[in-house]
């Protein structure tokens, strides 16, 4: 039932030593299930068929192969720790868990809020949290899907730390209504509402990136799995859709117009609607930049996708996205959650590129925060300085270029003096630093 954990990704590294390199179908007798006891838990026929009720009910015992047939995915997956929460169709009390999957898992089974699946994995009671670890792709199968559970409406008393209900319906999907928040910053990311229930951004962003409430304020519901961690039951919110009411937290309409001007707080949840792509994403893979289809200054601005697993965006692709504005090191960005919060709407036009002066558009150039993140071109330039340990150069003596959709291998690093007829790209600011930043080859043309 009820555990503290540190990180649900020990578990995996606990059991990578215990199951290397086959499926739990493959044969139920192992290592992890020898202490299992003689009551015919697991055999060489294969797992014990089981229940979500039976296991957070203590009616099998630990380290035991289970298999759950037709349980349904409430949660998208933490990539970062690999987890997700699945439940029995019929819910209430004991109907939940939480599900560890290994790296190999986590990659190519794609799994939605919705999905129904069959799940072969090791019954672990991990601090007294309870869990399925699941190791293989071989051992998770979608079955179908149905529409998202309804949530059980608790009162946040009860399923809080020491609350009557708390083991009950740890791991299943809850909702409480019309809570306070009573303290709003208990670290971590984590606040405090009425009945002394935490809220925890483990299912949001990393620390100091997600919006907190101030105290005070009432939500007429708050949504998420009942989770355990650092011996309290909190409430994870999956998105920010989670939080209904209160102000806030719920994202929002506003453009990029907006944000780059400064007109919103950071940390304001947003919806940037219909833009469109105007570069790949990084050579990291977690960021591309965007621009509004009117173009002009403060029309553009980075977008970083934290957990950014499956990101699959294309230059020219009209996009809507969910998220947080941010300044992270004072370049704006929009933060997302995971590639969910990005809905593809079809095929755009790209905005023409800027024109602008290099000295106007570097580092302390009288247009610089206007053409931060805005496609941009500068026209008969020349390179005045060679190319750093990290493939920076310099042109006309002010701005530099950097190759932030390249790889080390395939970025250029011109001699000094070469010149060049037009060189295309993103504004971006890196390192308190301008830069220009081209997203293909094609963009620097020479002459």
């Amino acid at each position: 039932m009820s555990r503290s954990f540190v990180n649900p990704g020990v578990v995996g590294l606990f059991a990578c030593c215990l199951f290397a390199g086959c499926s739990l179908a493959d044969n139920g007798s192992n290592d992890s299930t020898a202490d299992a006891g003689d009551d015919g838990d697991t055999d060489e026929q294969g797992p014990r068929d089981a229940t979500i009720y039976e296991l957070q009910g203590q009616m099998v015992p630990p380290s035991t192969i289970v298999k759950l047939s037709n349980v349904v995915v409430t949660s998208h997956v933490n990539f970062e720790e690999g987890g997700v929460f699945v439940q029995e169709q019929d819910g209430g009390e004991f109907s939940g868990i939480y599900m560890f999957m290994y790296t190999e898992v986590v990659d190519n089974v794609p799994l939605q809020v919705g999905d129904v699946i069959d799940v072969i994995g090791e019954y672990t009671e991990y601090y007294q949290f309870s869990e399925l670890t699941v190791r293989s792709v071989a051992d998770v199968t979608v079955t179908g899907s149905v529409p998202p559970l309804e949530p059980a409406v608790v009162a946040p008393a009860d399923v809080a730390t020491g609350g009557p209900k708390a083991e009950a319906y740890e791991g299943v999907l809850v909702r409480v209504e019309n809570v306070e928040v009573t303290n709003a910053d208990l670290g971590h990311g984590d606040f405090q509402v009425a009945g002394s229930l935490v809220v925890d951004d483990w299912f949001l962003f990393v620390e100091d990136m997600t919006p907190r409430p101030p105290m005070g304020v009432v939500f007429d519901s708050i949504t998420g799995p009942l989770m355990y961690s650092f011996e309290e039951y909190k409430l994870a919110p999956r998105t920010l859709d989670d939080f209904v009411g209160g102000g806030g937290l719920t994202a929002e309409p506003h453009t990029i117009y907006e944000i780059q001007r400064e007109e919103l707080p950071v940390n304001t949840p947003v919806i940037v609607e219909d833009v469109v792509v105007i570069s790949p994403p990084t050579f990291i893979g977690d960021m591309f930049y965007v621009m509004d289809p009117m173009g002009g200054e403060h029309s553009g601005i980075a977008v970083f996708v934290y957990e950014e697993q499956g990101l699959d965006v294309a230059i020219g692709d009209r996009v809507t996205l969910t998220g947080v504005y941010q300044e992270y090191y004072d370049q704006s960005q929009v933060v997302l959650d995971d590639i969910t919060d990005i809905e593809v709407l079809g095929a755009g036009e790209v905005p023409g590129a800027e024109i602008v002066a290099a000295a106007d558009v570097a580092t302390g150039g009288m247009r610089q925060e206007n053409y931060e993140g805005v496609l941009v071109r500068i026209e008969n330039a020349t390179v005045t300085g060679v190319a750093d340990d990290h493939g920076v150069w310099e042109v006309d003596g002010a701005l530099k270029v950097e190759g932030l959709f390249f790889t080390d291998d395939t970025w250029v690093r011109p001699a000094v003096d070469t010149a060049y007829a037009s060189i295309t790209g993103v504004m971006t600011y890196t390192f308190e630093e301008a830069k220009l930043a081209p997203t293909a080859l094609a963009d620097l043309v020479e002459g």
